[in-house]
């Protein structure tokens, strides 16, 4: 039982480990994305299209809310 035991702790011990890392690759991706963005702005041509892609989202995003908000009444 104590092989069990010890294998079972390590076991939550990697697990916990590994939802670290999972949190810490979600950041960097994030700010991976952030920093796309930003030198798409500054003007940097190699990040022009995703600029233009994270206009059109937020264009559509705005268009769906102004629609919601005349089906609502107000």
């Amino acid at each position: 039982m104590d092989k069990y035991e010890e294998l079972s702790k390590d076991y939550q011990h990697l697990q916990n480990e590994f939802d670290e890392e999972k949190k810490r690759n979600r950041v960097l991706a994030e700010e991976q994305k952030d920093l796309k963005l930003y030198s798409a702005i500054s003007g940097n041509a190699d990040h022009n299209k995703l600029m233009k892609n994270h206009l059109n989202k937020l264009i559509k995003e705005v268009d769906f809310c102004i629609a919601e908000l005349r089906n609502s009444g107000l």
